[in-house]
């Protein structure tokens, strides 16, 4: 993933109303390492996603399961 605020963004909040706070973020069910980014991308990627899906997912706040997860726009 894109490291940094504006570019992996996370919000934790109470989004189900239950007194306990869950998390979403943008994740990836695979991200380049810098190495790996640099050489696919001939040195301009730095370490970002350089192919594949994300998304918007959104964990319990207490147990990290996921609870939802939707295509990344």
């Amino acid at each position: 993933m894109n490291m940094g605020t504006w570019w992996t963004p996370f919000i934790v909040w109470d989004f189900d109303g239950d007194g306990k706070a869950e998390i979403t973020f943008k994740s990836a069910p695979y991200a380049a390492t810098r190495e790996e980014s640099l050489s696919e991308k001939g040195g301009r990627a730095r370490g970002f996603v350089v192919s594949g899906p994300e998304y918007c997912t959104i964990l319990d706040g207490l147990t990290g399961k996921e609870i939802a997860r939707t295509d990344w726009v």
